[in-house]
């Protein structure tokens, strides 16, 4: 029997822990597998191993599982592939296949902007995108190839990446300078799944700026194209056209 675990980040604020449960209960109504759990990578329960536990208690011999992260950072290339490692030798007769975070995508760029009331602006703005920020080089490389696609929308006069951790420019720093160097309104995007600690960060950092000009746009899986392409892709995992193992050997 086929399983679908959905691992998210996890988070010390309950309620950012029980909106990613949330999001992804409300795509599991739209799935066709018989089992579908949710667990947490840190900080929060269940664990990965409660919920490949789960799964198996309920008679999975095959768990298929989705990282629900917006990019692959270290904790999808590295982190939970141990982790899932580790599992797969306490279960040798549970097969484990193991998907891609949402990545860098034009529909979902087009999507955000759509939702975004940058339009409504009648004027070009100026882009903040604000990423939660890596060590891994890649993860930097995607983040700024979302930004090229910002860029090119024709809401957009100009797009400037900065990063809440581990890499700079910092946003505190970022948005003091364009408060102070632009004129052109400013729309700060939180490229962040969920809420939780560094989304109230970005929050209260806007909030001491008194300038007319600062748009906040929500953070990003308040548009309903992410719950679409996470339903999609669980849905070819399913059917085992387009996978990735644990070992990271793309199959399609």
């Amino acid at each position: 029997m086929k399983a679908v675990l959905y691992i998210c980040h996890g988070s010390r604020m309950q309620e950012a822990c029980e909106e990613a449960v949330a999001f992804v209960t409300s795509c599991m109504e739209r799935i066709s597998a018989p089992i579908q759990e949710v667990c947490f990578l840190e900080l929060a329960s269940p664990s990965i191993a409660e919920g490949v536990a789960a799964c198996v208690q309920k008679g999975a011999n095959q768990i298929v599982i989705v990282p629900v992260f917006l990019l692959a950072a270290v904790h999808v290339k590295i982190d939970i592939p141990k982790e899932l490692g580790r599992l797969q030798n306490q279960y040798p007769y549970v097969s484990f296949s193991y998907g891609n975070p949402f990545g860098v995508s034009r529909k979902l760029v087009t999507a955000i902007l759509d939702g975004s009331g940058m339009k409504s602006i009648g004027k070009r703005v100026t882009l903040l995108l604000v990423a939660r920020g890596s060590s891994d080089e890649g993860t930097l490389r995607d983040v700024r190839a979302i930004a090229s696609l910002f860029e090119a929308a024709d809401e957009v006069e100009h797009v400037e990446v900065c990063y809440l951790a581990a890499a700079k420019p910092r946003f505190e720093e970022k948005l003091h300078e364009l408060v102070q160097t632009t004129n052109a309104p400013i729309v700060i995007l939180p490229y962040l799944l969920f809420t939780g600690l560094l989304m109230k960060r970005i929050e209260k950092t806007v909030r001491k700026y008194n300038h007319s000009q600062i748009v906040l746009c929500p953070y990003v899986s308040k548009n309903q194209a992410f719950q679409d392409m996470l339903i999609k892709h669980t849905e070819e995992m399913i059917r085992e056209n387009v996978y990735v193992s644990i070992n990271g050997a793309n199959k399609e």
